[in-house]
């Protein structure tokens, strides 16, 4: 009897172990006064408890990438809040949270590429290859290419190619309700099931627009298996123009919570202990 009962208790142990989903390199940046995990490319810095991405100075550009590759293709919810304390001029360009599987802290192009895109004045700077980045964008370019002008935001895309803040891009956009340029705070969480994008803009329970994409058929994710399936970096970008419409852009907030993928072998080991409780219950 005693014996029976040692071996059911190791297998449901082994079943518990089995089943837990493996730890997931999710992240939630309250403020920025902590920014271990993170990696700061081009003109980004740490202010305090935020972080210029930029300054308000022409011709910069800044990002932000956590060092560790998240879950994409099961589902996702990413926030960030940024906001525009200074400007010059009109300000200028935006923020974009991007997902992207190029390298661990690639940088777009400067002005109108938002720090993830190319720059058609500058194509030198090229965009963000295999990559998806949804754009707070703040400058109004319709007379230099596509754009929608004003505050706006957009699903840019261009599969596994470098990647363009051009309108003609977009897989889904929205004029703003306000300038992001006001110099208050705007949050942008973006929630990802998978077949479709929900981007809500400070209303954090009523999208703004949805699209329909699978990112697992757009980007090319890892595919070596295992609880590395799937993942790419997260991270946020800006830029600042090249004549004299500038912004200081600060990220003040930045999280990323992925769905957890069930441990290998985990089926097959609730299965056995699922046996084992049963021919317990026979036996007494």
């Amino acid at each position: 009897m005693s014996s029976k009962i040692g071996s059911y208790s190791a297998l449901v142990a082994l079943a518990m172990i089995g089943s837990a989903a493996p730890a997931l390199a999710d992240f939630n940046y309250t403020n920025m006064s902590d920014i271990t995990g993170l990696k700061m490319v081009g003109s980004a810095v740490q202010n305090g408890s935020a972080m210029d991405l930029t300054t308000a100075l022409r011709q910069q550009s800044g990002a932000v990438w956590h060092e560790a590759k998240q879950n994409i293709s099961l589902g996702f919810d990413a926030q960030m809040t940024v906001r525009v304390p200074t400007t010059n001029g009109s300000g200028s360009d935006g923020f974009a949270l991007v997902i992207q599987n190029s390298e661990a802290t690639p940088l777009g192009g400067f002005g109108g590429g938002i720090g993830y895109g190319t720059n058609p004045f500058f194509p030198a700077q090229m965009g963000i290859a295999n990559s998806i980045a949804i754009e707070l964008d703040t400058f109004d370019n319709r007379t230099g290419w596509d754009d929608m002008g004003g505050s706006h935001v957009s699903v840019q895309s261009r599969g596994l190619l470098a990647n363009s803040a051009e309108h003609q891009y977009s897989m889904g956009s929205a004029m703003a309700s306000r300038s992001f340029v006001d110099g208050n705070p705007v949050t942008l969480r973006v929630r990802y099931t998978p077949g479709i994008l929900d981007v809500f803009v400070d209303n954090l329970n009523t999208p703004l627009f949805s699209v329909n994409v699978d990112l697992s058929g757009l980007l090319a994710l890892d595919t070596n298996g295992g609880s590395t399936a799937g993942q790419a970096f997260v991270g946020v970008t800006s830029a600042t123009g090249g004549l004299i419409n500038a912004s200081s852009q600060q990220l003040s907030s930045f999280s990323f919570a992925g769905v957890p993928i069930p441990a290998p072998g985990s089926a097959a080991i609730l299965g056995l202990a699922g046996l084992a409780a049963a021919r317990r219950r026979r036996s007494v």
